[in-house]
């Protein structure tokens, strides 16, 4: 994947196969019901962390609000499907597919997030979806 970085920018903090693992690892935690694997994954990559879901609303942060959040709220009806990834120096975006999760009801859409890691070794998540 070839991505236009602006000139003098600098080198990306992350490289992009650790961050393909990291969400590849995010998607298999979720779908596991994985809890403490699925915080840990992300304190893997990020030493804090900020959500913003839907893009628009206020901005939760740290790792209860705006990773195990979530979590609480969706993951026991929702499974996950990461696709149409794309790795950019330190931004990442994609398409998540959420579907019900079998034997319960859920909801089902898409939405397409953006992962933002700053030099403070922190990562804005914004959640772009119509719920």
């Amino acid at each position: 994947m070839w991505c236009q970085r602006n000139v003098g920018a600098e080198v990306a903090l992350r490289d992009p196969a650790r961050v393909r693992e990291f969400l590849a690892r995010y998607e298999t935690t979720w779908n596991a019901s994985d809890r403490e694997g699925f915080l840990h994954n992300w304190k893997s990559i990020a030493t804090d962390m900020a959500l913003e879901d839907p893009v628009g609303s206020p901005i939760r942060r740290g790792w209860d609000a705006a990773a195990l959040g979530p979590w609480d709220l969706f993951n026991a009806a929702v499974s996950m499907s990461l696709q149409q990834l794309v790795v950019c120096g330190d931004e990442v975006a994609f398409v998540a597919k959420g579907g019900a999760r079998t034997g319960g009801e859920g909801s089902s859409g898409v939405s397409i997030e953006t992962l933002k890691f700053e030099t403070d070794g922190a990562v804005l998540v914004r959640v772009f979806a119509e719920y």
